[in-house]
């Protein structure tokens, strides 16, 4: 997970699946080395830095999903594929209950 400086992620926990320096990471060009990713999920407001908002409008081949709590969407740049209406917490919390067994990395 990329958390933006907004997010209040960023200076939590990250001893979990939180990269509190996302923005670096889609500013460089790890993605020409490693590749880009199968899915981007975004949650909160529309991406505030830069790199991020072009990253995920560069990126081809990548399904978009984005979970709001209400009907506004959230895509200034037109590029999301499905909109999901759910409270992102409880919507996370149940996909790992009904996940038999598998943690979150």
């Amino acid at each position: 997970m990329l958390a933006e400086p907004t997010s209040g992620l960023r200076f939590g926990d990250l001893s979990g699946p939180v990269i509190g320096t996302g923005d670096f990471l889609v500013d460089s060009n790890l993605y020409d080395v490693v590749g880009e990713p199968d899915l981007i999920v975004h949650t909160g407001e529309a991406p505030l830095n830069w790199a991020a908002r072009a990253f995920v409008e560069q990126t081809s081949d990548v399904e978009r999903i984005s979970i709001q709590p209400h009907v506004q969407r959230r895509d200034p740049n037109h590029v999301v594929d499905h909109h999901v209406i759910a409270d992102e917490r409880r919507l996370f919390e149940a996909m790992l209950e009904t996940s038999h067994g598998f943690e979150a990395t």
